[in-house]
């Protein structure tokens, strides 16, 4: 007695992102500006490691630069204690195996200038809902890397207040006034993450690397074909229309009168397809 079965050829448009982190060394270069002093040589420059707390010192040069090397990759910051400035402290910035980090001209600030309103500072972290960076504390590399985070004023009118881009380790630290704002955070693949209500006083340095934005995975999708086999030495037909196709997350769907069919909104990843119809034995295909 010959049986009947049906067989699906389906593709998967949503897939995930992979990365290897390496163990080589990176580094870390920058330089120190100040108002009002006469020479940037000889200021004490420490890094420190956000995740260990290790720490090295060095004294800037002339022009005020300053460079780490043979960096194990992961997020640092840098801290400098000057007379008559403000304590700096700069970061995270993610080094990364086999690459420079330039953190750019970190500024020291007269304390005399801050008898007002002080700079604030915001440090953070964003992550991709469900990765693997989201749940180990920002030690590897992101995925969330690129995207752009905003300082948002609240009110009436909403204005960007200060922008960042998310490092390597999906670190980020904004410079604002002393206020109330949104953090924005948005990247071309993921769905934008928002958090309201940041509020900062005069020279608070807040730290939410713990409680990360988590931007939302963008669904993907399978379409394909079902066909009929009357046995395996004969050619594929047309299934007929109504087969029952469903995937491991419950969505469901049946095929046309061509034998064709499409679950949308389906998380990214490899997905599990089960088929049904009266009178055949429904194959599974992943």
């Amino acid at each position: 007695m010959r049986t009947s079965a049906l067989a699906v050829v389906a593709s998967l448009l949503a897939t995930a992102c992979s990365f290897d982190p390496r163990l080589d060394p990176g580094s870390l270069v920058g330089s120190l500006t100040a108002p009002g002093r006469a020479s940037l040589a000889g200021i004490a420059v420490r890094l420190v490691r956000n995740d260990t707390g290790a720490r090295q010192q060095l004294d800037s040069e002339l022009d005020g630069g300053f460079g780490f090397f043979d960096l194990p990759p992961g997020p640092y910051s840098i801290q400098a204690d000057v007379e008559g400035y403000l304590p700096l402290r700069e970061g995270p910035f993610g080094v990364t195996s086999r690459h420079t980090t330039d953190v750019g001209a970190l500024r020291l600030t007269p304390a005399l200038a801050t008898a007002s309103a002080q700079t604030s500072l915001i440090r953070g972290r964003v992550v991709v809902s469900g990765s693997a960076q989201s749940a180990d504390g920002g030690s590897r590399p992101s995925e969330a890397q690129g995207a752009t985070v905003a300082a948002l004023t609240t009110g009436p009118t909403s204005l960007r207040a200060a922008e960042a881009t998310v490092d390597a380790f999906g670190l980020f630290s904004l410079r604002v006034a002393p206020g109330r704002y949104t953090l924005e955070a948005t990247h071309p693949s993921y769905v934008t993450a928002r958090r309201e209500g940041v509020e900062l006083a005069d020279a608070e340095q807040k730290d939410l690397t713990g409680d990360p934005l988590v931007l939302g995975v963008t669904p993907g999708e399978v379409s394909g074909s079902v066909v009929l086999e009357v046995d395996r030495s004969s050619t594929p037909v047309a299934a007929p229309a109504g087969v029952s196709v469903t995937a491991d997350t419950g969505a469901t769907t049946v095929t046309d009168a061509m034998g064709r069919f499409r679950l949308a909104g389906l998380p990214p990843g490899t997905r599990r397809l089960s088929l049904a119809h009266a009178g055949y034995h429904g194959e599974r295909a992943t």
